[in-house]
């Protein structure tokens, strides 16, 4: 899974906006943190309080995992020609 921070989240600030509604700064930000600092923790904290187990609630299947999904050149059962072998 790729981090919070990673280059879609630089130019959406989704991730950053998300976890600034979740986690307001008047309740946790901490003495003498920055800016940068403070997001970076709250992007952190999002990711493991909520996007890492709702992924695993998910059962999305990894990049890892598309190897298990094999392609015929027939139609298959969903007419996309292709053969589900989970």
């Amino acid at each position: 899974m790729l981090p919070v921070a990673d280059a879609y989240d630089r130019r959406t600030l989704l991730a950053t906006t998300i976890a600034a509604m979740l986690f307001p700064e008047a309740d946790w930000r901490r003495d003498g943190e920055s800016d940068a600092q403070f997001a970076d923790r709250t992007r952190a904290m999002l990711q493991k309080r909520y996007l890492t187990p709702l992924r695993a609630a998910a059962m999305l299947p990894e990049v890892s995992a598309w190897p298990q999904f094999v392609y015929s050149s027939r139609q298959g059962p969903d007419r996309l020609g292709c053969v589900w072998a989970v």
